[in-house]
């Protein structure tokens, strides 16, 4: 019972930050009229007319021919839109495994790493964070991705990990992308003082 209402609080949080600021890749048109209708999906949310706004992207979903990029595109909006973490956590599922070569795979996957670090679930969470540096190498969300992964490594204890999965993930994040660039820069700090100390073993929640 706890475990399902960390996982609803969980999906709330993220639910509301989603839908304060849908991140696409820089790939996705947002001037087509399927765009148009998702953000028009995402006002009838947002003013509390979740079950509308839930029919239009539902209806994008349904007249998306099956394995398509506009597919893909209706169901990470569908996911954004969701009531529920389970309900987004398919689409998301759907996105990864269906269009695995879709810009929005990555950033499917950054998704349900977080909803899984979130409910607690680290284990989950690794391996998603995994399957985007080895699917996904170069996809814009790589260098976000890397930050939750080593600073996820470095307080289960597994620093001697961490720090090169935020060394890797230093190098993608640009000069503008200033907040990123501070919290990478406080975490390395760490790594580098560990460097010039004695290692020891690090201990690992199970």
């Amino acid at each position: 019972m706890r475990r399902l209402a960390s996982a609803l609080l969980v999906w709330s949080l993220l639910a509301s930050s989603a839908m304060a600021q849908v991140r696409l890749p820089a790939t996705t048109l947002d001037t087509t009229p399927a765009h148009t209708a998702f953000r028009r999906a995402q006002r009838l949310v947002n003013d509390g007319n979740g079950g509308r706004g839930r029919f239009v992207v539902d209806s994008l979903v349904e007249a998306a021919d099956p394995g398509s990029a506009a597919e893909a595109q209706a169901l990470f909006w569908r996911a954004t839109l969701a009531p529920t973490w389970g309900d987004a956590q398919r689409d998301y599922l759907r996105i990864m495994l269906e269009h695995e070569r879709s810009p929005l795979a990555a950033e499917s996957m950054f998704r349900l790493a977080q909803g899984e670090l979130a409910g607690g679930d680290r284990g989950a969470a690794q391996r998603y964070f995994e399957r985007i540096a080895r699917q996904t190498p170069e996809a814009p969300i790589r260098g976000e991705a890397s930050l939750w992964h080593g600073r996820m490594l470095i307080e289960r204890g597994a620093r001697a990990a961490g720090c090169p999965v935020l060394r890797e993930g230093r190098r993608r994040v640009t000069d503008g992308q200033v907040e990123l660039v501070n919290q990478y820069d406080y975490l390395l700090q760490g790594c580098m003082a560990d460097s010039t100390s004695t290692p020891r073993a690090p201990t690992i929640d199970p």
